[in-house]
C-alpha cells in the first residue's frame, strides 16, 4: 500500500484561482449580487486573455488590460473592473498562489451626477386625485415621497413590509440593506402623515409589502424602474433615475447643514467616502449659510437672550 504523502494541489491558472476564490466567497456568505459582480470582472479579463497563467500576471499585464478596457469603457467602468480583479489577486496573495500585485485605479475627475431640482420634485409630489387615479399612480406618488424623505436604495424599498413601519414612533426597520445590516431610521412627520392615508387605501397585513404591484406581489427591480420612469414622464419630468432621488436626499441634507455622521447613518453608507463626496460637491451651494455658521449662530442666540430680558 503506497504511503500517504503531504501533497498540495498547485493553482497554476487564473481560472483555477477564480474557482477557488468563488468557493471562498460562498463559504463567507458573500451576497449573490457580489458574486455576480466578481464573475463579470473575471469574464472581462478572460476576454482580454482567455488562457492566463498565474505566472503571467504582473504589472505589465495589468497595464495592457487597462488600455484594453479603455477602448470600450469609460473610466468609472474601468475602475469597476479593476476593483474586482484586485480583490481576486489579493485573495491569490493571501493563499500564497501569487506574489503581491498592486492594481492601481485610474484617477477620475469628480463630477456632479444628475439629480432632481426642487422644481421637479414639487411637480412629482403634487397629489393625484385619489377618486380618479389608479392604485399604481397613487403608489408611485407615495414611493416618490418615501424616496425623497429617506434616500433609501431601490432594493431596500422593495423589501419593506407594512409590519416594518412604526408610525407611532416615526420609525421604519430596514431589513434589506446593501451592507446586509438591519437598520432603523426615523420617518418625518410629513411622510408619516402620507403613509397613514396611503395605508387606508393599500390595506394589507403586516407581512405584505408596503409598495406592492396591483396584484399585491413584491415589486421587482425592473417593474419599479419602469413604473417610476412612466410616472415621471407623465408629469413632464425627464429625469427618471431612482438613484437620483438618493442623490437629491443627500444634497438637501448637506444644504440643510446636517452633520457627516448623521447623514452616513440615515443613508446607510458603509463608510464616509461617499458622504464626504456629497459634502465636497454640494457644500458650496448652501444659500443661508448664516443659519449654520458657528459664529452667526452664537450671535443669534445672544440676540435672542437679550430680547427675552
Amino acid at each position: 500500500m503506497p504511503k500517504i504523502e503531504m501533497r498540495k494541489h498547485e493553482i497554476t491558472t487564473f481560472e483555477e484561482l477564480f474557482l477557488h476564490f468563488i468557493k471562498h466567497c460562498k463559504i463567507k456568505n458573500v451576497s449573490p449580487k457580489t458574486i455576480i459582480y466578481y464573475e463579470t470582472s473575471y469574464n472581462s479579463i478572460c476576454k482580454f486573455n482567455p488562457n492566463i497563467q498565474l505566472d503571467e500576471i504582473d504589472s505589465l499585464l495589468i497595464q495592457d488590460y487597462i488600455l484594453y478596457l479603455k477602448q470600450t469603457n469609460n473610466l468609472n467602468s474601468v475602475n469597476t473592473r479593476l476593483k474586482g480583479l484586485r480583490t481576486m489577486l489579493n485573495y491569490g496573495y493571501s493563499i500564497n498562489a501569487l506574489p503581491k500585485i498592486k492594481v492601481q485605479l485610474i484617477r477620475v475627475d469628480k463630477e456632479v451626477k444628475e439629480t432632481y431640482s426642487t422644481e421637479q420634485i414639487l411637480t412629482l409630489i403634487k397629489k393625484p386625485n385619489v377618486k380618479k387615479c389608479s392604485f399604481a399612480e397613487y403608489r408611485n406618488w407615495m414611493i416618490v415621497h418615501y424616496l425623497v424623505s429617506t434616500g433609501n436604495r431601490l432594493s431596500t424599498l422593495t423589501n419593506i413590509k407594512i409590519g416594518d413601519l412604526d408610525i407611532d414612533n416615526k420609525l421604519v426597520t430596514l431589513r434589506h440593506t446593501k451592507n446586509r445590516h438591519q437598520q432603523i431610521i426615523p420617518l418625518s412627520s410629513m411622510l408619516c402623515k402620507h403613509l397613514v392615508e396611503y395605508l387606508t387605501y393599500r390595506e394589507g397585513t403586516s407581512e405584505d409589502y408596503l409598495f406592492p404591484t396591483v396584484e399585491n406581489k413584491q415589486l421587482t427591480k425592473d417593474t419599479l424602474i419602469t413604473a417610476i420612469k412612466n410616472y415621471n414622464r407623465s408629469r413632464g419630468v425627464n429625469i427618471t433615475s431612482i438613484h437620483a432621488f438618493r442623490r437629491y436626499f443627500a444634497k438637501q441634507c448637506v444644504l440643510n447643514g446636517i452633520d457627516t455622521f448623521t447623514l452616513q447613518k440615515l443613508g446607510g453608507w458603509k463608510d464616509l467616502t461617499v458622504v464626504k463626496n456629497y459634502i465636497e460637491i454640494y457644500a458650496t451651494d448652501i444659500k443661508d449659510y448664516d443659519m449654520i455658521n458657528p459664529l452667526d449662530t452664537i450671535y443669534s442666540e445672544k440676540i435672542k437672550n437679550k430680547t427675552k430680558r
